[in-house]
C-alpha cells in the first residue's frame, strides 16, 4: 500500500480555454512567421480550474494515490480550493500570496488539436517551495512531479529531493524557454525521468546542448508524447511506442498530457513495469479528451481497469494493496 504522498511541484491556475474551429495550419504562413499577425475567430470560452500541478494531483486522487500540492495561488483561489479540498489533495503546502490573483492560462485550441497559449503568472511568480510546510512534505515523498510553474521553485524542490533521495519526474513543459541550460543539465542529470512533447523534447535538446542520446542515458526512461499518434518510451536500448487509448469521443484535448502524467505515475508507484504504466498514462488521458475542462472527468478504479483490458488486451489490478 503506498503510504507516502506524490508531492506534484507547478503550477496552480485557472484554464480560460478558446474554441478555434479551424486549423492553425490554414492561418499561419510558415514563410511568414517573421511578420506574424494573426486574428482568431473563436466559438466559445470556457473557465476552469486547471494549472499543470492541479491537474496531475486531480487524477493521480482518481486512483486513490496520496497526493500533495506544492505551489503559490491568488486571493480568488476558494472555489478551487473547495474542488481540490473534496478530492483529499494534501494543500498544506500551497501558500496563498496577498494582493496577486492565482495564475491563468488563456489557450486558443484548434480542431487538429494544436494549442497556442498565453499564461498570466500572478501568484505563481513567488517561489513556494522554500516553505519549511514544503520541505517537510518533499522530505517525505515516495515519488515527486516537478512540472511546468515557478523556475525558482522547480530548481529548489529539485536540490531538496536529491538531499532526501527522493526520486522525481522532470516535466520541464512551458519553463523550458526560462531555464537556463546549466539549470536544464542539472535538473535532468538527476531526474528519475523525462518527460515532454515531441516539440519540447527537440527544445529540451537545442537549449541543452545534449543531444537526445545523452538524455536517454542519464534518465532510467524517457517519455515523449505525440499527440493522437500516440507516445514513445525510451529505456535503456529499448524504444516502445504506446499507441492511444480510443476515446468514445473528442470534445476537448486540454490537459490530456497532465492525465497522461499522472496514469504514468500512479502506474510507477503501484508496482508496474514502464511500458503498463505508460499504457496507464494513455488510458488516462482519454477520459480528459472525452470532457471539457481538465478537471471534470472522472473514473473508478475497477471501470479504469476494464478500459485498460479493453485497449491493450492485458489485464490490470488496481487494488487496495497498491493504492491507499
Amino acid at each position: 500500500m503506498i503510504r507516502r504522498p506524490i508531492v506534484v511541484v507547478g503550477s496552480i491556475a485557472y484554464d480560460r480555454i478558446f474554441d478555434f474551429p479551424g486549423r492553425f495550419a490554414e492561418v499561419i504562413l510558415p514563410e511568414k512567421v517573421h511578420l506574424l499577425n494573426v486574428s482568431f475567430t473563436v466559438d466559445q470560452i470556457q473557465e476552469s480550474f486547471g494549472g499543470t500541478a492541479g491537474n496531475i494531483a486531480y487524477t493521480l486522487r482518481l486512483f486513490g494515490v496520496p497526493t500533495a500540492l506544492v505551489g503559490s495561488v491568488g486571493h480568488d483561489f476558494a472555489a478551487y480550493r473547495v474542488k481540490l479540498s473534496r478530492q483529499r489533495v494534501d494543500l498544506g503546502a500551497v501558500q496563498t500570496v496577498s494582493g496577486r490573483a492565482t495564475a491563468a492560462a488563456y489557450m486558443i485550441t484548434d480542431r487538429d488539436d494544436n494549442q497556442i497559449s498565453a499564461f498570466q503568472l500572478g501568484a505563481l511568480a513567488v517561489p513556494a517551495v522554500a516553505q519549511a510546510a514544503a520541505r517537510h512534505r518533499l522530505r517525505r515523498a515516495a515519488y515527486a512531479v516537478l512540472s511546468p510553474g515557478n523556475p525558482k521553485d522547480m530548481v529548489l524542490a529539485a536540490q531538496q529531493l536529491v538531499r532526501f533521495r527522493v526520486p522525481y519526474l522532470f516535466d520541464p513543459g512551458q519553463t523550458l524557454p526560462v531555464l537556463s541550460a546549466a539549470q536544464l543539465r542539472a535538473l535532468v542529470r538527476q531526474a528519475d525521468g523525462f518527460i515532454s512533447n515531441d516539440y519540447e523534447l527537440d527544445l529540451m535538446i537545442k537549449r541543452s546542448g545534449w543531444p537526445r542520446s545523452r538524455l536517454e542515458k542519464l534518465v532510467r526512461y524517457l517519455v515523449t508524447t505525440f499527440g493522437a499518434k500516440g507516445s514513445v518510451v525510451r529505456h535503456g536500448s529499448h524504444q516502445i511506442h504506446i499507441p492511444i487509448a480510443r476515446p468514445r469521443a473528442i470534445v476537448d484535448p486540454t490537459g490530456a498530457g497532465d492525465a497522461y502524467r499522472a496514469g504514468l505515475i500512479a502506474g510507477l508507484v503501484s508496482g508496474q513495469s514502464l511500458i503498463t504504466a505508460a499504457k496507464m498514462g494513455a488510458v488516462a488521458s482519454v477520459y480528459t479528451v472525452e470532457r471539457r475542462g481538465t478537471q471534470t472527468h472522472r473514473f473508478s478504479r475497477s471501470e479504469f481497469s476494464k478500459r485498460f483490458r479493453a485497449n491493450f488486451r492485458q489485464p490490470l489490478t488496481l487494488g487496495s494493496k497498491g493504492f491507499s
